[in-house]
């Protein structure tokens, strides 16, 4: 993808998920990234057997200290605002702000 920045750390997380530490970054910027990676997949040109692929992204985002105090605690805000994004229909990015469990 050629957008994670020096500094940044992105791994995968699970079975098709993955986690991006975005060090410095504010929600909304944050939000402003993960959009343009959610465009820039849904645009991209993948072809298997010579047939296109549709690729989407759905993300879910969440800041320290705002959303926890530890690091299990920001990334269970992260994995429900994920969740929300994938129930509503996947393909869009969401930041979980007082939204009921």
């Amino acid at each position: 993808m050629g957008q994670i920045r020096v500094g940044d750390i992105a791994c995968r997380y699970g079975g098709e998920e993955f986690l991006v530490v975005l060090p410095n970054v504010t929600t909304d910027t944050a939000f402003q990234i993960a959009e343009r990676w959610r465009r820039s997949a849904q645009e991209g040109n993948i072809l298997q057997d010579d047939r296109p692929v549709t690729v989407t992204i759905s993300c879910g985002i969440a800041e320290y200290p705002l959303d926890g105090m530890k690091c299990d605690d920001v990334i269970a805000v992260a994995d429900k605002a994920l969740y929300h994004a994938k129930a509503a229909g996947r393909n869009r990015v969401v930041i979980w702000r007082n939204k009921p469990d």
